[in-house]
């Protein structure tokens, strides 16, 4: 058995263009303005870093701001404008029939996560654990950790599958294995391919090459 890790947001679901939508709308009660590249740039780290970066006011405004961003992600309009990769299920389904321990990673909210549950895009039920950027660990390193761990793997039994470089960044600091999916351009291969990541791959079908 294989532990294997996703990230959420550039792997599993498009969702780029919810997340700019609903900085935007946001960023807009603080009287800021941003381009949809500007804002973009800032997408990696946790959602509340993010708006630090972004606003720039005092704790108690930038908690409001992220129970804005949660209101706004539950909505039927945001969770419209992403896209689930069309090879997403399928895997999951696969790497589960394998036996696998399958975890979902991810520096987005729970309050984005729990909506696509509700409207079918995924089954909760697919992950055996799930950790959002609205748990107690300090960065994804933490967290990975701690799913290996839940899952009496070894790290050299672990797959950690990102999007970015800083992805690769992180498995190498958990001491696991980094598959890096380059497809919705979220940050660019080259840039990738910088960081040394052990796979990179184009479509999701390719894991099975991979994970046996």
């Amino acid at each position: 058995m294989a532990c294997i890790i996703f990230d959420f947001d550039g792997v599993l679901i498009d969702s780029r263009k919810s997340w700019i939508h609903a900085f935007k709308e946001t960023i807009k009660l603080f009287g800021k303005s941003y381009t949809d590249e500007e804002i973009a740039s800032h997408f990696g780290p946790k959602t509340i870093v993010v708006l630090r970066e972004l606003i720039g006011e005092s704790e108690e405004e930038i908690q409001k701001a992220k129970e804005q961003i949660d209101k706004i992600l539950k909505k039927d309009g945001t969770l419209a404008l992403s896209r689930v990769d069309p090879e997403a299920n399928e895997i999951l389904k696969y790497l589960r029939e394998q036996n696998h321990y399958v975890a979902l990673v991810t520096n987005g909210d729970r309050a984005f996560i729990d909506a696509c549950f509700e409207k079918g895009l995924f089954e909760k039920t697919t992950f055996d654990k799930i950790i959002t950027a609205d748990s107690p660990f300090e960065n994804k390193a933490e967290a990975i950790d701690n799913m290996i761990s839940n899952a009496n793997c070894s790290p050299l039994e672990t797959y950690y599958i990102g999007d970015k470089a800083d992805d690769v960044e992180v498995a190498k600091k958990v001491g696991c294995k980094s598959i890096i999916l380059s497809k919705y351009e979220w940050e660019s291969e080259e840039k990738i391919k910088e960081k040394s990541p052990d796979y990179i791959i184009h479509n999701l079908r390719e894991l099975k090459g991979i994970i046996k």
